[in-house]
């Protein structure tokens, strides 16, 4: 009874083999440096950068054009493709994902978004380290979808448009989002796997913004300013909860600049065996 069984086993075995043998060999070649440079080709833009693997990516303001900047490859996989249609624009590594780098594969991306055009924009990313400052960039949406990531945002400067959604989803990553009430953002919704999140509401809140944070096995630490009005409700079944400069008022907490009247963050928070700290900027 057992040797068909053991049978089956070396089959499948041998049909994995082929299949991996039938996965293209990646080579790793010289360094090699790609431009970037996209024109405006409408008043508005969407735009949406997507990669599986970079060493670092660096995104700012800036650019004369559209989309402006470099990158630095050594395997054809990882080479750039950017495509084109009306007001989208597609700014993505070409690899279909499927094959294992060697340690030498290099990857790191150096764009520059134009201050001028107001745009959504999207990230598309896999494993990465990064670093995006988005102060002075006109975003009307901004969606980011990562995972095992390390990654820094900064609105450094104001969004001048009244931006609807932000909606940040990752992996396991080290997050750090700074400045959030410079992004004029109506909407924000925060979703993190394992992994540990820094909230930063710094900045002029200009308008009220609704705040959804969600995650698993997280640890999440809320930065609010002392002067910006604030209400916290908490739910889920959170191992440890950590709140300072707020009073509780049952399941919701308020610091003391809160006015229900004036541009305030209305957060809600739901964590699943995670930890939540809360405190002044």
């Amino acid at each position: 009874m057992r040797k068909p069984i053991f049978l089956t086993i070396i089959a499948l075995l041998l049909l994995s083999a082929c299949d991996s043998a039938n996965i293209p060999a990646v080579h790793v070649g010289a360094t090699r440096t790609e431009t970037i440079s996209v024109p405006a080709a409408a008043d508005t833009a969407n735009v949406t950068l997507r990669f599986g693997m970079a060493d670092q990516f660096r995104l700012s303001g800036g650019a004369e054009k559209l989309v402006d900047g470099s990158v630095k490859y050594n395997i054809d996989e990882l080479q750039p493709a950017v495509s084109t249609s009306g007001s989208n624009v597609t700014i993505e590594q070409a690899h279909d994902g499927m094959r294992v780098f060697p340690r030498e594969a290099y990857s790191e991306w150096d764009l520059r978004l134009s201050n001028a055009t107001p745009m959504a924009l999207a990230f598309e990313a896999g494993a990465y380290k990064g670093a995006y400052d988005l102060g002075g960039l006109r975003l009307r949406e901004l969606r980011v979808s990562e995972g095992a990531a390390e990654t820094s945002y900064d609105f450094s400067r104001p969004n001048t448009e009244a931006m609807q959604q932000l909606l940040f989803s990752s992996g396991a990553s080290k997050v750090t989002l700074s400045n959030l009430a410079n992004a004029n953002a109506a909407e924000m919704s925060f979703d993190g796997g394992a992994g540990s999140y820094t909230l930063d509401f710094g900045g002029e809140l200009a308008r009220t913004a609704n705040v959804d944070v969600k995650g698993g096995a997280s640890t999440y630490t809320l930065r609010i300013p002392s002067g910006t009005p604030a209400r916290i409700n908490i739910k889920g079944a959170m191992t440890e909860v950590n709140v300072d400069g707020f009073t509780q008022q049952g399941e919701q907490y308020v610091n003391a600049a809160w006015d229900e009247s004036k541009p305030h963050l209305d957060i809600t928070v739901d964590l699943g065996l995670g930890t939540l700290n809360v405190g002044p900027k």
